[in-house]
Order: C-alpha cells, then structure tokens, then sequence
C-alpha cells in the first residue's frame, strides 16, 4: 500500500503551453459541451510541442508518421483548433495531415476519486522482452483461457469462428524450452517446394529472421510448442497450395490458442521486442480547475488518451498489410507487441502494461464483437441471403481492408478469403469476388476515397467489384435509399474456389440510362466549375464524381459521352424557409459511369467510377424521360 502511495505522489507535473494552461484553467466557469476556438497558430502549436507541452506534443507525436507530416504542413491551411469539454473528458478538433481530414482527439482526465487513479502500472523495464513483461502478457492468456467468469470470457473460448477439432496442413514444432531446431541458413526464410523434407528433417533456429526466433520465445513462455508461421506452412512457389491453403485461413486464425502480432516490425528482421523509455509512457500528471464545481480551484488528475491502444496498435506498419486484417480479426486472441508497450485483445477484454485501467469489456460495439454477436444469435441465415445486419458489417469491413497494402496486389480476394468462407457459412449467400448476390445493388454503390493512378493489367475482379480496385473504398448506403434497378444475370467462372479468385465475371442489370458528358473548368484563383450534361441538356446542382482511374478523369473532363446508370435515389421531404416558404422538393441521385468496352456485339461495359447527385426535383424529371435499358457489366 506504501508502494501504492508513492506512484501517486511522485509524478512530476507536465508542462503546458498558454494554450492549453488556459483552456484547462479559464479564468470563468465554462457550460457543459462548450465550443470554442483556441487562439494558437500553427508556430505557436509547433513551438509548443517541441518545448514538451504534454497536450501539444502528444498530438504532433500522435504516430510515427505524425512528426514529418506535420512538418510539411502548409501554414496558410491551419485553422485553430477547436475545443469541447464534458464529464471529464476533453475533446480537440483539428486537421490531420495524416489522415487529410478533420479528426477529434480525446482525452480523459482521472481524478484521485476515480478507482482507477492508483492503477497506473509502474513498470521500470526499458525492454518489452522482460520477464514481467511477458509474466504479464501469460497472465491476460491464462486469465482468457481458464477463467471460471464464463460471463465475461465464454465468448473467447466458444468463438463462433471457432472449427472445433480442425488443425492446419503443417506446423511448425519448436520443441521444448532449451530445443535449438530449426533453420535453413537464409535472412529470408520461405517454405520452397526444393527445400519441404530438409524443413521436414529439422533444423537449428540461431539463423531464422530475428522475428520468428522472439515469437518462439514468446510460444514457449506460453507453454505452446506448435505454431504456425504463413511463410513456413504454405509452399511459396507452388500455387496449387496457395489455392489450396487460402480459403482455410479463416480455421488457422479462429483456433488458434493466440495470435501473436508483430505490430511495430516492417518485416521479417524487425523482430517483436523493443527498447523505451517507461518514464515518457505514464500517463501525464497536471493540476486542472476546468472540471471543477467552482472556478480557480485546480485538482490532480492523470491524462489519459482514450484512444492510446489503437494508436499504439492500428496505426503501426503491420497493421497495413492486407494479410494481417483477418488474422487480428478471426483470431480470438492477439498479442500485441508495439513500438513501446506489449498489448492484448480478447473477444472479452483489452488490456496494455502501463495503462491496465482499460482492463474492461473493450470491443462491444466494434465490428469483432458485433459480428460475434450475430453470428451467435444466427440471424437470418436459413433464408439464403445476407442479412441486413450481416452486411453492415460487411461494408465497415470492407472499408477498412480495402485501404491496406499488399506486395502483390493479386492477394486481394486470397487475403479476405477466410472472412468471407465466415459470412458464407452463415448467409448461404453466394460469393462473387467480393459482393454477395443477394445484396448486389447495394453493394455497387461503392466509390473510390483517393484516386487510382492506372487501371492494373491482370484481371482479379469485375469492374463493378470494389475488389478490382488497389485503394480505399467507402460504400454509399442508408436506409432511406431507394435502389432502383433489377438483376437479370450474374454470371462468373472459378479455377478453384471462389473466395480467392474468379474471371470472366459479368452482370446484367435493368435499369434506367442516359448519356452524360462532363467538363470542367478551372479557375485561376484554383477553384473548378463542373458542367453536367444529361441526354444533351444541362442541368444544374451539387455534383460529385469519384472516378475509379486518372486516365477515365482525364478523357471525361474533354466532355466526351459516357453512360450514367440510376443506382439509388432517395427524394427528401419539403422544407420551409425562414419567412416560411416552401423549399422545392431535392433528389439524392446515385449513378453508376459507365463506358463501352469495344465494338463488338453483344454490347459490354465497364465501371469508370461513381457520381453523387443533388437536384431539384423538377431538374430530376431528366431521369423520367431516360430509357429502360439492360446493359452488361463486366
């Protein structure tokens, strides 16, 4: 208990910029959720955060890539920062030049009556690899995996993931504690078709990349003595095995006993174990009055950025990679190991060393837990088709997968395979390269967020398919939306199974089409005017055109005529204006861009990109008059 007394007497108070000094300690009470504007330039802001402001710096350190993102912030953009205060929490709002977006950015401030005040974790090892570290990693694994709290933990141990009594093709055994097999004398290590029996043989571990080697320490603290490794369990130059391996991937992950994730490695030779500073990690220590009952009269509180595991966790280099997504996801437990901390996730808790106060169900509401949820409950399954609640979390999974990075962007489909084997088994949906039948209309309103410089030669997936795409795409979806067009055929053909890959895919559809053209016109002060012409007229309203590739932007911006497909509208009821007039009724248009493949017959397309719409209702008639068309997308 003495112990206890001295952590929280001995921090030192962190410094403060005017800034935030003020905006922590006002000279008046402020309301509940107030906004206002802090009055800090972007100097100011730089200045702070380099002098160690705690608030400044932990902003402009936010990850690894903040630092040179911020220095080459263009000065003339910055807008102050904006500020809202409620129930112990403070909230900034900002651009981020990481994200290129406006961002918020919490923090929580615990005070001595808040239970979790003495239970900031006072470890001084400046190595992740101790053995308090790793006692504390063994701990969260055997508190997940024979904890009598059925309530809490049931979940991690009757994953609907799960495949009960399913083992992979090959593992790696590691031996026992003292064991040294294990190596062919290569820094980069693969499975061979040449090399299987010598792996089969055994080998000394002292020259596998340094990664491995620190995740077999990792296995054998756990008392685990088979693991499974991609590069060494899947015959790298054989496709066949890749073909065969690749739809099993959802059984690897969901039963293994952990997950071990090298979340600040690069590659192979980075290993899992990092050198910090314990000091620069406790959570900053500061006198504040904004939260207090009366003006002028400051309490102690911890800092805490509510958000601290993801930073340290999704924003490192591993968790870029496209093959890494349905692991963390499938997996029922990872064990993290960042830049300056070990991190743990189960399907029940989260949990890091320095900060254990998060040691609370932690993924209700997230996509994992929520697609459990469902999973368990069973929903609609039997019915053959994807349900409404199934495909929510679909699209916020594709959104999020479809913006990592692969070495060869050919993995797309193999890398998401195992997640979709897991809503098919669930759905009885038919899977198309990404899409699901039952819910094609809906899943065809997806557009691309950053611009693709060309259009990639090998064929993976149709064009209507988010997954012929190689960046982000975000789906536009609503429950008011109305989709206005029939599925006639969809048609494709696989080599193996359908979950990694798929040709000659096409869909017809009957719906309504017009020609459009576009121009666009830029101005010397740099802002562009877009002109939209439908069937030869022009019409007026908001305009958004995400095109799929720069070269399609470049030859529509010369006003040549492609096909614009009605999608989805959505008509919003009549306002009334501030002397009570009626405002007249607006559209909400989603259209599919088309544009002809060849000349031959029978007529084909193929996606160029998405256009958003917002028209007055008398300026949407241009759509009643389009034909009835079917058209043919591959």
């Amino acid at each position: 208990m003495e112990h206890e007394k001295a952590i929280v007497k001995a921090p030192k108070r962190a410094e403060l910029c005017s800034a935030c000094y003020e905006m922590l300690n006002p000279r008046d009470k402020l309301e509940k959720f107030i906004d206002y504007s802090r009055k800090q330039s972007f100097e100011e802001f730089k200045e702070a955060a380099l002098q160690k402001c705690v608030i400044c710096s932990l902003i402009w350190n936010l990850t690894a890539e903040h630092p040179l993102a911020w220095s080459q912030f263009p000065i003339d953009t910055w807008e102050p920062m904006r500020v809202t205060y409620a129930s112990h929490r403070l909230t900034l709002y900002y651009f981020d030049p990481v994200q290129g977006t406006r961002v918020r950015f919490q923090l929580e401030f615990i005070g001595p009556e808040d239970r979790r005040y003495n239970k900031f974790s006072s470890l001084q090892e400046v190595r992740t690899n101790t053995s308090s570290a790793l006692d504390m990693a063994f701990d969260w694994f055997t508190e997940c995996t024979t904890s009598i709290d059925s309530i809490l933990h049931h979940r991690c141990t009757q994953s609907q993931f799960r495949n009960l009594g399913w083992y992979p093709t090959r593992l790696i055994d590691i031996g026992k504690p003292g064991d040294a097999n294990w190596n062919l004398r290569n820094q980069t290590l693969l499975l061979l078709s040449s090399n299987i029996t010598s792996f089969q043989a055994g080998c000394p571990i002292c020259d596998l990349p340094l990664t491995f080697r620190e995740f077999f320490t990792v296995a054998r603290r756990f008392s685990i003595r088979y693991v499974w490794i991609d590069a060494l369990c899947i015959i790298q130059d054989l496709k066949r095995d890749w073909e065969a391996e690749a739809p099993t991937m959802r059984d690897v992950y969901a039963n293994s006993a952990c997950n071990v994730a090298a979340s600040a490695s690069c590659n192979p030779e980075d290993g899992l174990f990092r050198t910090r500073d314990p000091k620069s990690l406790q959570p900053p220590y500061l006198s504040a009055s904004v939260f207090s009952n009366s003006p002028n009269t400051p309490h102690n509180y911890y800092v805490c950025d509510p958000d601290h595991w993801d930073h340290e966790v999704q924003y490192g280099p591993l968790h870029k990679r496209g093959w890494v997504y349905q692991e963390i996801l499938l997996a029922p437990r990872v064990l993290f190991f960042g830049a300056n901390q070990v991190l743990w996730e189960c399907l029940a808790t989260k949990n890091s060393e320095f900060h254990s106060l998060i040691d609370e169900p932690a993924i209700i509401g997230g996509v994992k837990w929520n697609l459990e949820k469902l999973l368990e409950a069973g929903g609609d399954s039997q019915k053959g088709g994807m349900p409404l609640s199934l495909l929510t979390s679909w699209i916020v999974l594709v959104e999020k997968y479809s913006g990592c990075v692969f070495t060869r962007p050919s993995d797309k489909l193999f890398a998401f395979s195992g997640i979709a084997k897991l809503f098919q088994d669930y759905s009885k949906d038919v899977y198309i390269a990404g899409m699901w039948k039952s819910r094609l209309p809906e899943m065809m309103a997806w557009y691309v967020e950053a611009l693709q410089p060309i259009l990639d030669s090998t064929y993976r997936a149709p064009s209507w398919s988010w997954a012929s795409i190689d960046g982000a795409v975000r789906e536009s979806t609503g429950r008011k939306l109305t989709y206005v067009i029939q599925v006639l055929d969809v048609q494709f053909t696989s080599k193996s199974d359908p979950t990694i890959n798929v040709s000659d895919a096409y869909i017809r559809l009957k719906a309504k089409s017009a020609l459009i053209a576009f121009q666009t016109t830029r101005y010397s002060n740099g802002q562009n005017l877009l002109t939209v012409t439908i069937n030869g007229f022009e019409i007026e309203g908001d305009f958004a055109f995400y095109p799929d590739f720069l070269g399609d932007l470049i030859v529509m911006e010369r006003g040549r005529q492609v096909t614009c497909l009605l999608l989805v509208d959505y008509f919003a009821h009549a306002f009334s204006n501030e002397n009570g007039e009626e405002l007249p009724e607006v559209a909400y248009v989603g259209c599919l861009i088309l544009d002809r493949v060849g000349s031959d017959f029978p007529i084909r397309y193929r996606r160029l990109g998405w256009m958003r719409m917002i028209l007055q209702r008398m300026i949407f008639s241009v759509f009643d008059s389009a034909s009835i068309t079917e058209l043919t997308i591959i």
